[in-house]
């Protein structure tokens, strides 16, 4: 019989590691007294590798270190400190930096690396300053991703993140790249800074960095709520002169922005070249168009999506052609709806098309449409009955008032 060792079993929770079973791992970590072996720190290493979705596991392993007096280095606190940056505990990861220099043991980038993108997410920018003070002092030299990371942490903080952003690396080999000019457009967006975000977009021109497209869209953004729509106008165009794929996200914000000036809203949206567009997204746009009442827009994009999106996609546009009173536009698509798929009107188109008709008084399109509903399966509620009344009180027909009323009530 082959006698188990530490080495055996420290070679076994890799493999789980790998296969990122902390279940496994965590199995093999409690049998070891069981067979009379002493952990290695490669042992918990691997352990915390496999757990790195699961940072109060990574806690309790780095407790049960301490119990069992195996000795915890930079490496076991950088897979720690990862685990709680993953999930968001950035407390847990921070408080892991400060046990490290509790112990004298000096942190390694990727303990630092976990440690500033936790402030990141916990949009902690003091705290990113103080930790990057630390680590020069240390004499840690951060790679771009980290150093991307502090600037990111400094989203309500824009000077800040101006001034790290210009500060030397410390490597000369090192540039900035798109991870530190885009969170720092971010920031700037965050505090409304159109004006700086305008000026870095116009440095990016003379290096080999582009910001990608969510950085773009929160420019446009930033933009939209100064109510610049001729700057959020250019950066939209600009997106595709830096070579950058536009997607639906920043076309949305831009027509938010210029949800006042429709026919650049509709210049936009022609010269929108998409590949199958994403539901969702196409939800989001269409949602733009609807709040602030640009159907024509709203009506090029249905046009262009597939059939099978374009159905999911009507209520919204019937919502649009609403909110400035294009009860026509509206009828036409419930006709549509009806010659290609009437199973797909619910209680939102038909209720859409009686609040439309309702508002221009047109009670015999709100008659009709109270008629179709019963043949497609539709149930009219309190809403659908309310939008009746009152088209027939508009339009003085008292009679047809208190039909309405009784048949709601029955």
């Amino acid at each position: 019989m082959v006698e188990t060792d530490i080495y055996h079993h420290s070679a076994a929770v890799q493999a789980t590691g790998r296969q990122r079973k902390w279940q496994k791992a965590v199995d093999l970590l409690r049998s070891v007294p069981e067979v009379a072996l002493h952990p290695s720190p490669v042992s918990y290493s691997n352990g915390l590798n496999a757990s790195s979705d699961q940072w109060a596991l990574a806690v309790c392993l780095l407790r049960s270190m301490r119990g069992r007096l195996v000795e915890a280095d930079a490496f076991i606190y950088g897979a720690a400190s990862n685990a709680c940056e993953k999930c968001g505990a950035w407390q847990t990861a921070l408080g892991f930096t400060s046990q490290l220099s509790e112990q004298e043991v000096l942190p390694n980038v990727v303990t630092s690396s976990s440690a500033l993108c936790a402030c990141r997410e916990g949009h902690q920018w003091l705290l990113a300053v103080e930790l990057l003070g630390d680590l020069r002092l240390w004499g840690i030299e951060l790679d771009v991703v980290a150093h991307g990371s502090v600037v990111g942490a400094c989203k309500a903080a824009w000077e800040q993140a101006f001034f790290l952003h210009h500060e030397p690396l410390g490597d000369a080999r090192l540039t900035r790249n798109i991870i530190s000019y885009s969170a720092l457009l971010q920031s700037c967006s965050e505090c409304s800074e159109w004006s700086q975000s305008l000026h870095i977009l116009r440095s990016l021109k003379t290096t080999a960095s582009r910001p990608d497209t969510v950085a773009l869209t929160s420019v446009i953004s930033a933009f939209e709520a100064e109510g610049r729509w001729k700057q959020a106008f250019q950066v939209s165009c600009g997106i595709a002169e830096a070579g950058l794929q536009r997607d639906l996200l920043s076309l949305a914000a831009t027509c938010a922005s210029i949800s006042a000036h429709w026919a650049k809203a509709l210049t936009l949206h022609s010269d929108w070249h998409l590949e199958d567009p994403d539901q969702a997204l196409l939800f989001s746009v269409l949602n733009v168009c609807k709040r602030t009442g640009q159907w024509q827009v709203a009506l090029g994009f249905w046009a262009k999506a597939p059939r099978e999106k374009a159905l999911g996609l009507t209520n919204l546009v019937i919502g649009a052609c609403g909110a400035l009173g294009a009860w026509q536009v509206a009828c036409c698509f419930l006709n549509w709806m009806l010659d290609e798929d009437k199973h797909s009107l619910d209680i939102v188109t038909c209720t859409s098309i009686l609040s439309v008709c309702e508002g221009r008084g047109r009670w015999q399109q709100v008659l009709w449409t109270l008629e179709l509903m019963p043949k497609v399966r539709v149930v009219a509620n309190q809403i659908s009955w309310n939008a009746a009344i009152s088209s027939a009180e508009k339009s003085s027909r008292w009679a047809l008032a208190i039909e309405f009323l009784t048949r709601m009530l029955c």
